[in-house]
């Protein structure tokens, strides 16, 4: 602490330097005048101690500058460390045994305080515009500085588990060109190049495939991207992503060090990480990003009520060869419900889709209980028994590897709910919604797990109903599965379909946790020419391509060894190790969903002269 404010900071304090004399400094927390006796709360980034102003009241020196030691005034105290009375102690506090009888102090903020907008340490009465209003008062509660500190220790972690792996740290540039990477870019103008614009970039995306190609084995950094599209609790426009690319790899060898690397961030070696398909991840969880805490899979009962003259799907799966029906199962041993909490689910559901149709039936024992049982045989009642036991030893494989507890299964008397539209893309989604709100009424996910799965095989293309033409699931850049590649080369792209291209999938895959995406990656494309033709295919004429993409087909034409890599969402990790729910509690000065700063205004208005120097005089006329 040489040269310093202050001799301690105030984790340092403790009973070993009782009679020492100490300077400190921080913030006053809060005081309490006991007639006689004036005690205040001093708090710094480490820690509280007790300030007693007995001795200093006694000898009647300063005292008139107490009345600027009001909450979060800055000061600077002299005094001596003692012991607090027997009576006085407090040992759910660190310093909870001693305090500073104060000798001298000097109010290092002014003698002006003005009155807190907030308080602070009260967030849940707080309303989140206004803690984001004043973020740097919002940051001084403890529960966000604890984040802070985690995260500065998961960055730290991050990049000796990198440095230990040989992977180098090189950094890309944020001023750069627009890319496709699936969102909208933000633009920023060149005052040198007049009707030119850099885009931020939304990942280095092109740039660490051209360190593979510049023959750097093994490349990482912790980046900032951006990305101009719509926002949620779990989104920021900026983001911080931890880059990582390396050559000559496979699909095997990227998914052993994705698991050592979230091993290293949560400190749990034991962690594993089943893998399952992306068809495997959409038809019995709904969701490419399933949450593997608990079971609960949903069940595909089309087959079962197509044959059936239920009243509540047969005119659903007469209409429209897309129409199916998915149940979920709970068991009692999971939760138990009453009728009208099943009948709230039901209407949970319904309100997130007109199309829907949905429905519960009670299970006693090995048969339907209620109204609608009457619908079914005794061999359609055991045909349903056997779709369940099926979906539930299916998952087994995915939640034995996370060490889930045996309870969650399909024995025992319960609850099915089920869910029918007439688009199997529409009855996943609620499906899925549906599994997450059973699941969160159940509690049966364990707040303090870990549960990771890594997801591959995703389709190659999909189909852009508004442009009339394919687009790519992950990005232009990603491998096609290798027994497809030759086919792909061989297609003319002025006769592609949805048909003739629904079938190829790609070596892209994801590693999820507890229901959130945190890492997206691929094998890359290191041939020109089968990277042309995926171009071509997305639509893209020879010009386009050349004027998008020139630089870099020349660069893979010149040589470029097999490579591949992924992207981690930091600030996602960080919320999940620190069991928020909020994003914007591990950013430290984060946006609304609008993307607006609270605390500074950003973006603002620009006006003037500046607009002119980027030759966009034109957007002042138009506003006004």
């Amino acid at each position: 602490m040489k040269y310093m404010l202050r001799t301690h900071r105030l984790s340092d304090l403790s009973r070993k330097l009782v009679g020492e004399r100490v300077v400190l400094c921080g913030w006053i927390h809060r005081r309490r005048d006991l007639g006689g006796l004036l005690l205040m709360d001093l708090r710094d980034h480490y820690g509280l101690v007790q300030l007693n102003f007995a001795q200093l009241l006694e000898d009647d020196k300063n005292t008139d500058m107490l009345a600027y030691c009001t909450r979060e005034a800055v000061v600077r105290v002299w005094g001596e460390v003692i012991l607090r009375p027997e009576e006085a102690v407090l040992s759910s506090m660190v310093t909870g045994e001693i305090e500073l009888q104060v000798a001298k102090f000097e109010v290092l903020s002014g003698k002006s305080q003005g009155v807190l907008p907030f308080l602070f340490d009260a967030q849940a009465d707080t309303k989140e515009e206004l803690r984001l209003r004043y973020r740097y008062l919002d940051l001084r509660h403890q529960r966000l500085q604890k984040i802070f500190r985690q995260r500065s220790d998961a960055a730290a972690r991050i990049r000796r588990f990198f440095e230990e792996r040989d992977f180098l740290e090189v950094e890309t540039p944020i001023l750069y060109k627009s890319t496709p990477e699936g969102a909208r870019d933000y633009l920023i103008p060149s005052r040198m190049h007049r009707n030119a614009m850099y885009a931020l970039p939304q990942s280095p995306q092109t740039l660490k495939q051209l360190l593979m190609c510049a023959g750097f084995d093994r490349y990482y950094q912790i980046t900032k991207s951006f990305r101009d599209e719509d926002l949620r609790a779990d989104r920021q426009p900026e983001f911080t992503q931890v880059d990582m690319e390396a050559s000559f790899v496979t699909e095997e060898s990227i998914a052993h060090f994705a698991l050592e690397f979230c091993q290293t961030f949560w400190q749990e070696p034991s962690l594993t990480m089943p893998q399952l398909s992306y068809r495997d991840a959409i038809r019995y969880f709904g969701s490419d990003k399933p949450d593997l805490r608990y079971g609960l899979p949903l069940l595909d009962v089309t087959s079962l009520f197509q044959g059936l003259a239920f009243p509540l799907t047969k005119s659903l799966l007469a209409q429209s060869q897309q129409a199916s029906v998915v149940a979920i199962f709970v068991s009692d041993r999971v939760f138990s419900f009453s009728r009208k909490v099943a009948d709230q689910v039901v209407s949970y559901v319904e309100t997130l889709s007109a199309d829907a149709r949905v429905f519960h039936m009670k299970r006693v024992g090995h048969t339907l209980g209620g109204s609608l049982a009457k619908w079914f045989s005794e061999g359609e009642q055991t045909k349903l028994l056997d779709i369940t036991k099926y979906g539930y030893e299916k998952i087994q494989l995915w939640l034995t590897c996370n060490n889930n507890k045996p309870q969650f299964d399909q024995e025992g008397d319960g609850f099915w709910f089920f869910v029918g539209t007439s688009s199997q893309a529409e009855t996943t989604r609620l499906g899925d919604l549906l599994r997450r709100h059973l699941a969160d009424i159940s509690k049966v996910a364990d707040p303090q797990g870990v549960a990771l799965a890594w997801v591959n095989q995703f389709p190659l293309f999909e189909w852009d109903q508004t442009n009339n033409k394919l687009s790519s699931v992950h990005h232009p850049f990603t491998m096609p599965s290798l027994e497809d590649v030759q086919t792909i080369l061989n297609l003319d792209p002025t006769t592609v379909t949805p048909e003739s291209c629904s079938h190829f999938t790609s070596q892209c895959f994801d590693v999820v946790c507890n229901g959130h995406e945190l890492s997206s990656g691929s094998i890359r494309i290191h041939r020109s020419d089968l990277q042309k033709k995926i171009f071509s295919l997305l639509g893209l004429s020879p010009e386009e391509t050349e004027k998008k993409f020139g630089f870099f087909l020349e660069a893979l034409s010149y040589g470029a060894p097999p490579h591949g890599g992924m992207a981690f969402g930091f600030d996602r990790m960080v919320m999940l190790l620190c069991g928020t729910q909020n994003l914007r509690d591990v950013v430290a000065f984060p946006k609304t969903t609008s993307g607006a700063c609270l605390m500074s205004g950003a973006p603002q208005r620009i006006e003037g002269s500046e607009l002119t120097d980027y030759g966009l005089a034109w957007l002042d006329q138009e506003v006004k």
